[in-house]
């Protein structure tokens, strides 16, 4: 994902809005939930809502999600308050976490929902990351080191099969979020493009360019 216009006029100010960093971690491929959160300081309930999506105030630290130059990929490291044992239970029911989806999202103040700019599409580019293990743990902190999905432990590539032909199943609000009235697909781009719209942004889930990198061997 891009950085908005926004974002970069901004950036390009000598003297800029405050910076909101906000995190989500994604269980879903694990069976779980999404946990939303921030480190922010914020008057009221702590609560910060941006894009439609709330983010719970959560003591915790986070760096090493900036790239060096080189072509080694950063491994963030994230330690997030335990107090009450939240982290550990958390962990104990989806496997330790490792595999989950860890997504830093930059903004600044005034695009929040009450800023005076709101905009849930002003954010820097996204940076997504999958926990790789638990780094530490205690009755404070529970920290996990995050990796590319490529460095995640125990992780079989590849996670799909490299097909021509749509891999999603058909209107299953996941992958596929069409909703007409259609009862079948023949999982081809033209298909997908008859029930989305030639010329849109299609959510197909295959590789249509394998049959032509085929074809050049």
């Amino acid at each position: 994902m891009s950085e908005s216009a926004k974002i970069t006029a901004e950036v390009q100010k000598l003297e800029q809005d405050a910076r909101i960093e906000l995190f989500v971690l994604d269980l879903t491929a694990l069976g779980g939930g999404v946990e939303r959160f921030h480190n922010q300081r914020v008057t009221g309930s702590g609560v910060i809502t941006f894009d439609g999506n709330d983010y719970d105030a959560l003591p915790m630290e986070a760096e090493g999600f900036a790239y060096n130059g080189t072509d080694q990929q950063p491994a963030p490291t994230v330690k997030l308050s335990n107090i009450g044992s939240f982290m550990t239970a958390l962990a104990a029911q989806y496997g330790g976490l490792v595999g989950g989806k860890v997504t830093r999202i930059r903004t600044y103040r005034k695009h929040l929902a009450d800023g005076s700019d709101p905009d849930g599409t002003a954010k820097f580019a996204e940076d997504v990351f999958f926990v790789n293990r638990k780094a530490n743990e205690n009755k404070i902190w529970f920290e996990i080191e995050l990796g590319s999905s490529l460095d995640v432990d125990g992780v079989e590539l590849p996670f799909r099969k490299m097909l021509p032909r749509c891999q999603w199943t058909f209107k299953d609000g996941v992958g596929c979020p069409y909703v007409g009235s259609d009862t079948d697909c023949l999982k081809t781009v033209a298909a997908c493009e008859a029930k989305f719209g030639a010329g849109e942004v299609l959510p197909f889930g295959g590789y249509p360019a394998v049959e032509r990198a085929r074809l050049t061997f």
